[in-house]
């Protein structure tokens, strides 16, 4: 042994120890690592034993709580600026969506409804014989006569239009036209009928609600029980109608009675309102029917 190490050279006999002590601390930590690893198994094995037994105890109801086990919890990443913004998007696009769409909805409504000019009276049309399509002159022919009743600083007279032929053979149209006139009927809002004879003198009943006009204005020639005729030149010049100009359209009014949505005070005084312009109405048309007929 002591030839060999002295045929060694000093240098190489220090790497060769260093070699072996290594080797030892290396096999040492080898050796205390799976000693470590082995107690932490058992360990493991142990505990999960006891949170084994734990839970049986909750199920049999042995106990109601257990402080060994607790849910864990990953703790909420808490989102900033521009990825908060895109992950409530996330998980809120349909009721925003859904809000967004109902918002724009009732926006427009409430903007038609507001902006929407209200009408000073409102007039029915039941002549079916053309009149329908000049329902803006005789819309024209209302407002001339009428007053800003609403206050709104405009005057505005709605035609509601219910052609109905006494013979028609458009069965559809005409329940339909029916329903408008019931449904008004139904309220003390309209007071004025633009009708000819074929529905005056229908027997529904709808000539039996029309005041008899010839007790207010007793000194017209135009005015008859059937209504205010309206015939003559100044007439036809102001619906515009050259040509096939019937003779037998009338300007009727509601007599004041209680209906199913109003009572009947109300219904006078939209009649007091209505008969102001009527007024002129007669006066106007018979002045200058009288004119053409001298």
């Amino acid at each position: 042994m002591d030839d060999k190490k002295e045929l060694l050279p000093e240098d190489d006999l220090e790497y060769e120890r260093k070699l072996r002590d290594n080797k030892k601390k290396e096999l040492l930590e080898e050796e205390k690592a799976k000693e470590l690893e082995e107690k932490q198994r058992k360990e493991y094995e142990k505990r999960l034993a006891q949170e084994r037994l734990e839970l049986l105890k909750l199920k049999n109801g042995d106990i109601s709580e257990s402080e060994m086990i607790k849910e864990e919890h990953e703790e909420a990443v808490k989102l900033h600026g521009v990825a908060r913004l895109k992950n409530f998007w996330w998980h809120n696009k349909i009721i925003i969506l859904l809000a967004a769409f109902f918002i724009i909805v009732f926006g427009y409504i409430t903007y038609d409804t507001l902006s929407r000019t209200q009408p000073d009276m409102r007039v029915i049309m039941t002549c079916n014989n053309g009149l329908i399509n000049r329902t803006e002159e005789l819309a024209d022919m209302f407002e001339e006569y009428c007053e800003d009743i609403n206050g709104d600083g405009e005057v505005y007279v709605q035609i509601i239009e219910a052609p109905i032929a006494k013979y028609g053979t458009d069965y559809t149209a005409t329940t339909k036209y029916q329903s408008v006139i019931q449904a008004n009927m139904q309220t003390a809002e309209v007071i004025f009928f633009v009708s000819d004879t074929d529905i005056l003198n229908d027997e529904s009943g709808v000539s039996e609600a029309f005041a008899d006009l010839t007790a207010l204005y007793p000194d017209s020639e135009l005015v008859t029980k059937t209504g205010l005729s309206l015939k003559g030149d100044y007439v036809q010049k102001k619906l515009k109608w050259e040509n096939g100009f019937p003779d037998d359209m009338f300007i009727v009014m509601r007599e004041p009675v209680a209906t199913m949505k109003d009572t009947k005070a109300e219904m006078q005084e939209n009649f007091e309102s209505a008969k102001k312009i009527m007024d002129h109405l007669v006066n106007d048309f018979t002045i200058h029917y009288e004119e053409e007929t001298k």
